[in-house]
């Protein structure tokens, strides 16, 4: 009886752990858009995730998650699904468990109307908007199915968010067509009073699994993110009160600063897919990650055979990318920044390398981009409270200033 109590304690300690803090709902897999890259596939139908599937994930969530976590609502286009939209977030109203989650919504900005500005405030909800850039140029690969570019509808979208007082954070996937123009997306971010970015990578995968060739070098990606830093210190020390924050930069920064604690999941090593971070599809099948939905490699398992609890323990997958690590890589595990960096994207290292158990293209960029702000940060040559918020940056800068010598 003893061992029985011991094995059953073992296995509800495993289920507690295996916790995810962040899940994206894929709403809809219908898009009005068709951007040349599209991890996933968007617009290659119009199912729409059933309002009873979205809340059982969400129910067996907060049941193994006793902390508040976080609800992103993907597409697709999430704003071609109002009814399930507003079914949802009534839904939601209704659980005990409604105060401790929060909810945000990645759109691609060309439906949002006066009605929808109203419904975000109404429910709290965060608005992401993707954005590639500021000319039909850079802003190139978004475009209708007619090839007609978005530019113009995102930017009277986000016009209208900001009309109705709507915090918005803008969403860049980088390549070599935008890369040295981010200085360009902050500069429009500042005009519109926006204060939250991010420059996410490419991934090869969906409708750019042949456009490997947009992805920019190491070398590249570090010289535009270095102009990025400097610009976001100039503009941060000049106007304290409206900081802009660059979220990669900000973690990468937090990583530097507090690296046992590698807060953000996508910069931590392994990088929480699976466990920390879960993707429900239109149909049942939940996956390790929003950019492998629709890989059957990387599916978890599916709500209609299986609860979310039994899926976790039981999934390979899950197993294969825990196993993911600057531990378990041998050019992370000899390198010298491994304390601060997280081995790259995993999805990014599979889908370009075709393994996990590689670093991910972004490297050289890492190789590059740490040693740069580890030595403004340890030589106090840079206030990271500028490029982060986080909340004792100063003091552990200033504590670890002496000690730069030993990293």
């Amino acid at each position: 009886m003893l061992d029985l109590a011991k094995a059953r304690w073992l296995y509800e300690r495993k289920a507690n752990h295996a916790a995810p803090t962040a899940i994206v709902l894929k709403t809809t897999r219908a898009c009005n858009l068709r951007c040349s890259y599209c991890y996933s596939y968007g617009g290659s139908d119009s199912r729409v995730l059933p309002l009873d599937l979205a809340m059982r994930m969400v129910d067996e969530v907060s049941a193994l998650n006793g902390l508040p976590f976080t609800i992103y609502l993907h597409g697709g286009e999430p704003l071609l699904c109002e009814d399930f939209l507003v079914g949802f977030v009534s839904a939601m109203s209704t659980r005990d468990y409604y105060l401790r989650v929060t909810i945000g919504v990645q759109t691609n900005g060309t439906l949002i109307t006066q009605r929808w500005a109203e419904f975000f405030r109404k429910w709290c909800i965060g608005v992401g908007v993707s954005l590639d850039g500021v000319s039909r140029e850079t802003n190139r690969f978004r475009t209708f199915p007619t090839k007609e570019n978005c530019l113009d509808r995102v930017v009277g979208g986000l016009d209208i968010l900001r009309k109705n007082g709507i915090a918005v954070a803008l969403l860049t996937v980088v390549t070599n067509q935008n890369v040295t123009h981010l200085l360009e997306i902050l500069e429009f971010a500042k005009s519109r009073g926006i204060t939250d970015l991010v420059f996410n990578d490419f991934i090869p995968r969906g409708y750019g699994s042949s456009l490997g060739d947009l992805m920019p070098s190491g070398t590249t990606l570090f010289e535009a993110m270095k102009e990025v830093v400097n610009w976001l210190v100039c503009h941060n020390s000049a106007n304290p009160h409206s900081r802009i924050y660059e979220r990669n930069l900000s973690y990468l920064v937090r990583n530097i600063l507090d690296p046992e604690r590698k807060p953000y999941m996508c910069l931590s090593s392994p990088c929480g897919a699976g466990s920390k971070h879960l993707a429900l599809d239109v149909d049942g099948t939940v996956y390790a990650c929003d950019v492998f939905i629709g890989d059957p490699e990387f599916a978890v398992g599916n709500l209609y055979r299986q609860t979310l609890r039994e899926m976790m323990l039981s999934s390979s997958v899950v197993k294969r990318l825990n196993a993911r690590s600057t531990s378990s890589i041998k050019k992370c595990f000899e390198c010298e920044i491994k304390p601060h960096c997280s081995g790259g994207c995993a999805a990014l290292a599979f889908y370009v390398n075709g393994v996990l158990d590689k670093e991910a293209p972004t490297c050289d960029y890492y190789r590059k981009m740490i040693p740069f702000l580890r030595t403004q940060i340890y030589d106090q040559l840079l206030d990271p409270s500028l490029l982060t918020r986080h909340p004792y940056g100063k003091r552990i800068g200033a504590r670890c200033s002496g000690h730069g010598s030993e990293l």
